[in-house]
């Protein structure tokens, strides 16, 4: 019997949608035998959630959260190269109202200077996807949003960094 199936079954023998009075979309399994449960709207979530803690039985096997969400990451072209990480962080502050609202991640050189890289919340996102341009001292600079995903150079394979690989190969 897989660990997926295991658990599946041991919490739908514990708790059920009629019981605690929500819409479950999809039970789905997920890596490290894991099981993720999409309901129908977020209180749905929240109800089944407060359900599975005041279960101790449940509680004490498993862990019980909603997913991390990543926060959006820009990539802003064609910065100078005398641009330091305090500039762009004062730069981009009156569109963000807070510093620290962008995390400069790491710049790289460029066709046309260095490039930088960003992320944002959610929220400042949406306000600088209204323009198409960024002010950073006296430039105007083109950004967009930065869709990477990871690759591992070791074994080539999605989802993980080299240095993070369980191959056993060089």
């Amino acid at each position: 019997m897989e660990p997926n199936t295991k658990y599946g079954s041991h919490i739908r023998g514990t708790v059920t949608p009629r019981g605690v009075k929500i819409g479950v979309k999809k039970v789905t399994n997920v890596r490290k035998g894991g099981i993720l449960i999409e309901t129908v709207n977020d209180a749905d979530l929240d109800k089944l959630i407060s359900e599975l803690d005041s279960n101790p039985e449940i509680k004490n096997k498993f862990d019980i959260g909603k997913p991390l969400q990543r926060n959006p990451q820009i990539i802003c072209y064609g910065v100078s190269p005398e641009t330091t990480e305090d500039t762009i962080t004062n730069c981009t502050a009156p569109l963000t109202r807070q510093a620290k609202d962008i995390k400069i991640l790491h710049n790289f050189k460029g066709a046309r200077g260095r490039n930088w890289i960003f992320e944002s919340t959610p929220e400042v996102f949406k306000l600088l996807s209204k323009t198409t341009k960024i002010n950073i001292g006296w430039e105007r600079n083109s950004y967009k949003e930065y869709i990477r995903p990871r690759q591992c150079f070791k074994c080539c394979k999605f989802g993980h960094p080299a240095k993070h690989c369980k191959e056993t190969k060089d």
